[in-house]
């Protein structure tokens, strides 16, 4: 049995707890190729409640070899309520884990300070198989890096990892411990949409409207583009986010012949439909936050597995990657080099089904020799 310690939310979630986007579709991903070699998960999920009711535990299964428990959280009506309900879950998680895991059973953790002390007492007790998923370092958050020395703590006790580029195999992985490197999801999605000719070449930047991931570049590229060009932005942030990002769209179509649009968040097939409608997909990310050195964009294969053809701009760990010559390499986040990568792969002749067919085949191979310890 494989036990996968997360943020998640099943689809039955939706509107009660704190989401996940960024996050959900990969660990689907993971658990869909760990079935796919005969192993059972159960996702035990500490996500807490979106507003002040109270939520219960509950227990999903998906399918035969999918089940997904969900503890249970106090109603968020107030910062001391929030902090006893962050002890309550480690708590309900330490008792599921001590009464149920088993020592040939394998335990892989979403990478989470909170959990540092949590799985290195766990690990001692029941000398479970405990292989750590790392996707980003959050000692960059914090410019004081008052994160660093925890950090150090959770990445000593695992047996085995999951890192989500090979920069931060380099870095943590000291001890040339078993690991495996996913960028993100190696997987075609199924056609649910054709591209209609609408009149000019849509392109589309989906995801986290944080300015430091990069959508103010995006929209600000529409001034070097021609009418030949639509770009649309799809995806969630705050409300101050959202209210800048509004801001800078009416600022950018006053003037520009390429107009942009935000078009709201979509999920599941909704997600698919849109994307699939579009030509070009851009992800642009801040080279000098030093977090996103350290985090790759999992939104190019979002793309590729849609069909798209995908911008980016110079990042180690992607051009690093096994798809970096499969990608169009913006020179630099300036708007001018922004608009001359989404020109050029407008002739670029990218077969990307092929290549994520490739990755998930071996992906498959590297992660059942690391859960079963081969």
């Amino acid at each position: 049995m494989v036990y996968y310690v997360a943020f998640y939310n099943p689809k039955e979630e939706a509107g009660c707890r704190v989401p996940n986007y960024a996050g959900e579709d990969k660990i689907d991903y993971i658990c869909e190729t760990i079935n796919s070699f005969g192993e059972n998960v159960t996702i035990l999920s500490n996500t807490k409640s979106l507003d002040r009711r109270y939520q219960g535990r509950k227990n999903y299964v998906v399918s035969d070899q999918k089940r997904v428990v969900m503890f249970s959280s106090l109603p968020n009506i107030h910062p001391m309520v929030h902090a006893v309900d962050v002890i309550w879950g480690y708590i309900q998680l330490s008792l599921y884990l001590l009464m149920n895991v088993k020592r040939e059973d394998t335990v892989i953790v979403y990478h989470s300070l909170g959990y540092r002390k949590l799985f290195n007492k766990l690990t001692e007790i029941k000398r479970f198989r405990y292989i750590l998923e790392v996707e980003e370092l959050f000692q960059y958050i914090d410019s004081a890096n008052s994160y660093k020395k925890k950090e150090h703590e959770v990445f000593l006790k695992p047996d085995a990892y999951i890192f989500s580029n090979a920069i931060l195999e380099d870095n943590i992985n000291v001890s040339k411990k078993p690991a495996v490197v996913i960028n993100g999801i190696y997987k075609n999605e199924k056609r649910v949409s054709v591209r209609k000719d609408v009149g000019h070449i849509r392109v589309l930047y989906a995801g986290n409207l944080d300015p430091q991931k990069g959508v103010d570049y995006v929209i600000r590229a529409a001034n070097y583009l021609n009418r030949d060009f639509g770009i649309k932005i799809i995806g969630f942030g705050s409300k101050k986010d959202m209210e800048r990002v509004g801001r800078l769209i009416g600022m950018i179509n006053e003037t520009s012949e390429c107009k942009v649009s935000y078009d709201g968040v979509y999920k599941g097939e909704d997600y698919l439909r849109y994307v699939q409608s579009c030509d070009i997909g851009v992800c642009i990310q801040d080279p000098d936050d030093i977090f996103n050195s350290y985090e790759f964009p999992s939104k190019i294969f979002s793309y590729m597995s849609n069909g798209l053809k995908v911008v980016v701009n110079q990042l180690e760990q992607v051009e690093k990657s096994r798809v970096a010559k499969n990608l169009i390499i913006a020179e630099g986040t300036e708007p001018q080099a922004i608009a001359k990568a989404i020109a050029k792969a407008c002739d670029a002749q990218i077969q990307s089904d092929t290549i994520l067919d490739e990755l998930d085949k071996s992906f498959k191979k590297e992660l059942r020799q690391l859960i079963r310890g081969e």
